[in-house]
């Protein structure tokens, strides 16, 4: 079960960075053994707390791509604990970001990246999966965009400029329901430069965001397009 859990959640994380549209190369391999070990989690059935939250990152992530044979069945037990847990696990996450006494600042210096926006703090994402610091609502981006921010530390420390597996898998969530995803560095010790850096990120992102629909108005594509993901790390 475990392994199991564990090779789902790096294909999820991986997948997360491939290239948009149909698989090609070593990601047709990779999707067939993501879906093997799909139908061997299902014969399993029994997993520890970790293993269901990371069984419902990888469905998530399927999802995201349109791959339904990595999918969980919906009418599966596998799927059902696995969506509680990583409810519960989500619910969790918003109780502590509510605490955060660095949202309210890191709110404030996202407002100033963009004018007339409506600000929210501490939000669940629509499914109810993950969370995110601020959420920012404006005629340009209906959808939102969200600021996630990671902390990492130690040997989990990622080159500037690289995302985590979790990172890059929250993110991949994330921009099917909103209009851009940042991902953002936590700082406890946050000055002027770091707050300065959020209020960049969000005009940038507004900007590319401005530009994405002037360029998508003349398209008589219908569909709704994934969010844009802004790496700010």
């Amino acid at each position: 079960a475990h392994d199991c859990s564990n090779a789902l959640y790096a294909w999820a994380s991986a997948r997360a960075h491939s290239p948009a549209g149909p698989a090609a190369g070593m990601w047709v391999a990779y999707d067939r053994l993501a879906a093997i070990l799909t139908t061997q989690s299902l014969a399993v059935g029994q997993f520890a707390p970790l293993g269901y939250t990371q069984l419902s990152i990888a469905h998530a992530t399927a999802e995201s791509r349109g791959l339904r044979s990595i999918c969980l069945p919906a009418n599966s037990q596998v799927y059902a604990a696995a969506n509680q847990a990583s409810k519960q696990r989500a619910q969790s996450a918003l109780r502590s970001l509510k605490r955060d006494p660095l949202l309210p600042r890191v709110a404030k210096a996202a407002g100033k990246g963009v004018e007339g926006a409506t600000i929210l703090t501490a939000v669940m994402s629509p499914d109810n999966r993950r969370v995110s610091a601020v959420v920012l609502q404006g005629t340009a981006f209906p959808r939102g965009i969200t600021i996630s921010m990671f902390e990492q530390s130690g040997w989990m420390r990622h080159p500037k400029g690289q995302l985590s597996g979790t990172a890059a898998s929250v993110s991949a969530q994330l921009r099917t329901s909103y209009d851009a995803v940042i991902i953002a560095p936590r700082h406890t010790s946050a000055g002027p430069a770091y707050f300065a850096y959020i209020t960049q990120l969000v005009a940038t992102t507004v900007q590319q965001l401005q530009q994405g629909a002037g360029a998508a108005a003349g398209s008589s594509e219908q569909q709704q397009p994934a969010g844009l993901v802004v790496n700010g790390w």
